[in-house]
């Protein structure tokens, strides 16, 4: 279990993958916020060979824990692999879980107290040509913004997957915008992790040609608000001027250098501030 939202924010991230990563996170655990004298950690698992039922379990140490409810929940079709939950800020825990080997689709369910679940439907992945849509994980952004973040393939299992994020449009967790690569993670990489610590993303995932966990970061959200502040300094410096009473011109807004594609261009948040 890799519950990483710091206890008491609005919404607690609760994460899979509990066995792969508990060791090298162990760091960077922080207990989910049920109460507030009685934080709790969340598992939930999967009957190996049947994968298609998910039970929880419950502990406040991340050490020892308690059956919640032997197969809480399972779907009326489709399998039920890698499920990640989050406690919303309506009080519901959401599962979003891998629902086949083979397909374009992710699903969804909730809880309002991890026993008993309604199935919530399940969301096609818009990538064309798409064969495999493996491991959707939850990140609750700082700034409350919720993503999920998964592996998908348009080769079969065995192709190149790619880490993709996908972020709710509303807070019904039911309205998703188009899916966005995460670039710089390399080819076939899956059960991506992602936390946010000190103003830098890290994640987590797997080489699945490797078979090794990996570690990325990025530094990019950061550079924002760290050119804005050199801007500043510099127009007090070299000119006397208040960056408030300034009229700044800003050239070359694409993500990087000899593109046009000005989707997820840290240019915008320069802008804004």
């Amino acid at each position: 279990l890799l519950p990483v939202i710091k206890a008491g924010r609005p919404m607690t991230q609760i994460s899979r993958n509990a066995r792969r990563l508990a060791l090298m996170l162990a760091p960077l655990l922080s207990p989910v916020a049920m109460a507030a004298d009685a934080p709790s950690y969340i598992l939930t698992s999967f009957i190996n060979g049947d994968a298609k039922s998910m039970s929880v379990y419950r502990s406040t140490d991340a050490v020892n824990f308690t059956l919640e409810k032997a197969e809480a929940f399972k779907p009326p079709q489709g399998l039920l692999r890698d499920p990640s939950i989050i406690r919303h800020k309506d009080g519901w825990y959401y599962v979003t879980y891998t629902t086949d080997w083979n397909n374009d689709l992710i699903g969804f369910a909730r809880s309002k107290d991890l026993k008993e679940w309604t199935f919530l439907g399940n969301h096609r992945i818009s990538i064309p040509g798409t064969t495999n849509s493996w491991a959707p994980e939850w990140f609750v952004d700082a700034d409350g913004a919720v993503h999920i973040i998964l592996a998908v393939s348009t080769n079969g299992p065995n192709g190149q997957f790619k880490t993709y994020r996908l972020t709710a449009k509303d807070d019904s967790l039911s309205n998703w915008t188009a899916p966005s690569v995460l670039h710089g993670l390399g080819p076939n990489h899956i059960d991506a992790k992602i936390i946010q610590e000190a103003g830098r993303y890290y994640v987590f995932i797997k080489n699945e040609t490797t078979k090794f966990i990996e570690l990325a970061g990025e530094i990019n959200t950061a550079m924002p608000r760290y050119v804005i502040s050199r801007l500043a300094e510099t127009l007090d410096e070299r000119f006397g001027k208040a960056l408030s009473r300034s009229r700044i011109l800003v050239v070359g807004l694409a993500y990087k250098k000899n593109v046009d594609d000005v989707r997820e261009s840290p240019a915008f948040k320069i802008l804004e501030f």
